[in-house]
């Protein structure tokens, strides 16, 4: 006997206010730790398997009948010393009812009888967490009854009710706490599904917990005893290597932007390409002329002329160096042996170059001759590495493992709401599609359309290849993008990189990019069947609706006047 679907379908509606898909990705993580001795707690490394995992959000949030195998891996975890104040303000809504929790939680498990009291208890022992979090996170306020049980049922006699009760019409098996609420991707592909894919990046996230796929002791040295001083927490604060990375167009570069904003006198920025190597991002001889004379000299590049910039300039501002587009380039061949800076451990120096060395003893200052003392180089504490990766180039110049680990990566998703997650608006909102007089569409609207539909539902594709926000840059004074703009960037992006290849709904069958040109006529066209295919509506043209606006406003005291 399970859990009755009606008891299941009011606990989901109290949940969808109060959980977030990450909190559920942690709540699978925290109750595949096993042989441990005591709950879950900060400053300790928990090793987990990642099919226990995956096996867990299946079970939880796949209501379909592929049932995956998964390979086992491990995966690591390390919770932050203020990870119980920060849990509920970052991964949390509202406060959970910790009974909804639990039916949620063990709907698909068979019982003989169970009540609510004891549901409670076998949730709080399996998530492995101490009580006073328990306390922190739920809501622990529900009565004492015997939960109604019936015959047991398929799982996608449970889903149909869900799509009934909640207005979901998506074609797919895996359920969310977050809106599309119904996606593509299989719960248990930890890098691919929002349950756990947004634990494994960004700076926020972890203030409460760093998720890693290799052991944190061994490359931290974290102690796994009662003392912070040299655990996770102190390097964390010193990591100051930051790589945002997502789809085209989603506003990396704006990200960094607004870091540096105003503080462009100490900040360098570089865009790496695949002619770029170590000689241009930190220097090497040239011959150089002075008065007619030819000579061969140590040239600095960004990377050393912000290093000295920074060391000598250590009590008074911080510095950035910035690097867009950092995996078009070969990072290996570009860092050289500067990666092993990125560590940010005074245990791990390097030696560089002897004419470096020269450089950089001429022209470090004061205090500024740390950088440079018995030799050796380590980066200063104010110098700050911000980075973009477009996720779709990633296979450009692959980036080794002992590499990425040196960064903190933060995950710039694709927002279709008029806020972002930290309440800030969405500009990309009140983009305008401009057709013509007569069809203007919303840019939101298609790139959900096509993001979600289209290219999230196509397995061999994937949220690499989705649309950005801002993947267009529309008319700024009306916020229309033009129909030439449209076809030449996101139609040909869409044909040449995303569905050129694959079956898709999107473009008709033997149909070619150039049947788009000339724009004005067949290209208006061919748009027009296209957002019809893909159900996209129109919208009022917002230049006819502020030209009636102001006539209807010139008018108005004509008529008063005559009355």
């Amino acid at each position: 006997m399970k859990i009755t679907k009606e008891i299941i379908i009011k606990s989901i509606d109290s949940l969808q206010d109060s959980t977030s898909n990450k909190f559920w990705g942690l709540l699978a993580i925290f109750s595949s730790v096993k042989n441990q001795n005591e709950k879950i707690d900060n400053n300790l490394t928990y090793k987990v398997e990642t099919h226990l995992i995956s096996k867990k959000l299946e079970n939880l949030f796949y209501f379909g009948t592929d049932i995956k195998v998964f390979g086992e891996n491990s995966l690591y975890f390390h919770l932050s010393k203020n990870w119980k104040e920060l849990f509920n303000e970052i991964i949390l809504k509202t406060k959970p009812n910790i009974l909804d929790t639990a039916i949620f939680f063990f709907k698909n498990e068979e019982f003989d009888s169970v009540n609510s009291k004891v549901l409670v208890n076998m949730f709080i022992d399996i998530i492995n967490l101490p009580l006073d979090m328990i306390e922190i996170i739920f809501d622990l306020n529900y009565n004492d009854y015997e939960i109604p049980l019936e015959k047991d049922y398929p799982k996608t006699d449970l889903l149909d009710l869900i799509k009934q009760n909640f207005n979901l019409n998506l074609n797919h098996s895996t359920f969310s706490f977050e809106s599309p609420y119904l996606i593509a991707s299989h719960p248990g592909e930890l890098k691919r599904a929002s349950f756990t894919q947004t634990l494994y990046s960004g700076s926020k996230i972890q203030e409460v917990i760093l998720v890693t796929d290799f052991n944190l002791d061994e490359s931290y040295f974290i102690s796994n005893k009662n003392s912070t001083k040299d655990g996770l927490n102190s390097i964390l604060t010193k990591s100051k290597n930051i790589i945002y990375y997502g789809a085209p167009g989603t506003g990396k570069s704006h990200t960094i932007k607004e870091i540096v904003k105003g503080k462009g006198d100490f900040t360098e920025r570089v865009t790496f390409h695949p002619e770029y190597d170590y000689t241009s991002f930190v220097g090497g001889y040239k011959p150089t002329s002075k008065n007619g004379d030819i000579k061969y000299e140590f040239v600095p590049q960004i990377f050393t002329n912000i290093y000295v910039k920074a060391w000598n300039d250590l009590e008074n501002n911080e510095h950035y160096l910035v690097i867009e587009e950092i995996n078009r380039g070969n990072c290996a061949e570009i860092f050289g042996d500067i990666f092993q800076l990125l560590d940010r451990n005074p245990e791990y120096l390097i030696t560089p170059s002897d004419e470096l060395i020269d450089y950089l003893q001429k022209n470090l200052k004061g205090e500024g001759l740390q950088g440079i003392e018995s030799g050796k180089m380590r980066l200063p504490n104010n110098l700050t590495i911000l980075a973009s990766m477009n996720t779709s180039d990633q296979s450009l110049f692959p980036m080794d493992s002992a590499f990425k680990r040196r960064w903190d990566w933060e995950y710039v998703p694709i927002c279709y709401k008029q806020e972002d997650e930290e309440g800030e608006d969405n500009p990309s909102y009140n983009y305008i599609i401009d057709i013509d007089e007569k069809n203007s569409f919303k840019w939101i609207d298609f790139i959900e359309k096509i993001n979600i539909n289209h290219i999230m539902d196509n397995d061999s594709l994937g949220m690499d290849k989705c649309l950005g926000n801002y993947f267009i840059k529309p008319d700024l004074k009306e916020n229309c993008i033009s129909l030439k703009s449209f076809i030449n960037k996101a139609i040909f992006y869409l044909w040449n990189d995303v569905f050129k290849d694959e079956e898709n709904k999107v473009f008709e069958e033997k149909t070619s990019y150039e049947d788009f040109f000339p724009i004005q006529t067949k290209g208006k066209e061919k748009i027009k069947e296209l957002f019809e295919r893909i159900d996209l509506k129109k919208i009022p043209n917002p230049k006819m609706y502020q030209e009636e606006t102001v006539l209807d406003m010139v008018a108005e005291p004509e008529v008063q006047s005559e009355s």
